[in-house]
């Protein structure tokens, strides 16, 4: 083969790999927006179930029935992207709580938060949010 045919067949091939690295990066990119609005869209629904439990389950944590308390929150078995949900009472300890069975979520800690905040990375999504009763935490 003369220089002269080798040229164009060179530059093919530079262009089937230019175009090949330009599917594989847009590929990725794709994925990962993907990802990232698919966890954005699992927090915010875990937001809104966080916001109905908590009107839900006030009236059990003022009057110290842990019992209901804790038959609310294990209503959360129906969210299959929920695998603990803790309430806590007025003085931080755990006032009720609900761990999915077969899960092994990380232990969930009070922050001394009180106003709803969210977090997310790769491998969990955090929400917190506040119990409120007539305007009163």
């Amino acid at each position: 083969m003369s220089d002269k045919q080798a040229a164009p067949t060179m530059l093919r091939m530079a262009h089937i790999l230019a175009v090949g690295l330009a599917l594989l990066i847009a590929t990725f990119s794709l994925v990962g927006m993907e990802y990232a609005s698919l966890r954005n869209s699992m927090t915010n629904n875990m937001q809104v179930q966080m916001r109905i439990m908590a009107h839900n389950i006030a009236q059990s944590l003022v009057a110290g029935e842990r019992e209901v308390a804790t038959e609310v929150l294990s209503s959360l078995a129906a969210s299959p992207e929920i695998d603990a949900a803790v309430l806590y009472g007025a003085q931080q300890n755990i006032f009720a709580e609900y761990k999915r069975k077969g899960s092994l979520p990380q232990a969930l800690q009070m922050r001394g938060l009180m106003q709803h905040q969210q977090g997310t990375d790769l491998h969990k999504s955090e929400v917190w949010q506040p119990v409120m009763y007539e305007a009163c935490r």
